[in-house]
């Protein structure tokens, strides 16, 4: 029994183990433990797609996602993705980025 026992977790590329399962949710049935795989992949999908949001959302304004939220909410009918002039260019045929 070495250190790498506390690793070894259900099947390759779903670590488990005590240290990173510590709630043991690999060890519940085969049915959850397909449900907690799907899980984490849809979780993980999302989380990407948020960043490229927020990768672009920077792009198009120089500005951060919490930034342009509070822009939005102090007046929502001008700080829109429509009018930053970058999402929508062929409503601005003159605007350079």
């Amino acid at each position: 029994m070495g250190i790498t026992d506390d690793f070894k977790g259900v099947e390759n590329g779903y670590p488990g183990g005590k240290y990173f399962d510590p709630l043991g949710f690999s060890r519940s049935s085969p049915e959850g433990y397909a449900a907690w795989k799907k899980r984490e992949i849809i979780n993980a999908r999302l989380a990407m797609l948020a960043f490229l949001g927020y990768t672009s959302q920077y792009v198009a304004t120089d500005k951060g996602p919490v930034q342009n939220l509070k822009d939005h909410i102090a007046d929502p009918g001008h700080n829109t993705f429509a009018t930053n002039g970058f999402s929508l260019p062929f409503l601005f045929p003159g605007f350079a980025p």
